[in-house]
């Protein structure tokens, strides 16, 4: 038995094995592009540290999904004093509001006032307002890191992944070794 290295004639080079190994790690390197988690120096950045603040402060002001809250509670035909009182909270603000700390004490006596069995009510009512706040900033976030990695030069995975594609493509091919019996 005898190995020896390929020695195909219809073959002369290894270019075309290296050409497809390029053009299939191009692809891998785009994909890397955007498996890639977001790195530390992105996050530091300006731009991402402003809008993650900006997200961060809209989990606190009245905004359209503070309003599409409410209206899931204004569809109850009989509300209960807490929902009363928290909707009625709102009334006024208008997009970019935060809502302060008077006008949640206010609503925690009107509610200590008149019935107070509904305190644990009110405070559900806050806590859920809140968990809807913290879904939707989470759900900015994703679209945020996404758009980080959108905007991130493209070419470099691609030439990356195309060094490295056709490198591992010429690699396999020099050692692919074929085995001759001899007889």
């Amino acid at each position: 038995m005898k190995v020896n290295a390929v020695e195909n004639n219809h073959r002369h080079s290894c270019l075309y094995p290296m050409a497809q190994g390029a053009a299939i790690g191009a692809v891998a390197g785009v994909g890397v592009q955007f498996f890639q988690p977001v790195t530390d120096a992105e996050k530091s950045s300006p731009e991402y540290l402003r809008e993650m603040s900006r997200i961060e402060r809209e989990k606190k002001t009245y905004n359209l999904e503070t309003q599409a809250f409410l209206d899931k509670i204004n569809k109850n035909s009989k509300k209960t004093l807490a929902e009363d009182v928290f909707v009625k909270m709102y009334d006024g603000m208008k997009e970019g509001e935060e809502v302060g700390t008077k006008r949640i004490l206010k609503a925690f006596r009107t509610i200590q006032e008149q019935k107070p069995e509904e305190l644990s009510a009110l405070k559900r009512l806050f806590s859920e307002s809140k968990n809807e706040a913290e879904i939707v900033a989470r759900k900015y976030v994703g679209l945020y890191n996404h758009l980080t990695k959108v905007i991130r030069p493209t070419r470099y995975f691609v030439a990356a992944g195309a060094v490295v594609g056709a490198f591992i493509a010429l690699i396999k091919d020099v050692l692919h070794t074929e085995v001759k019996h001899q007889a």
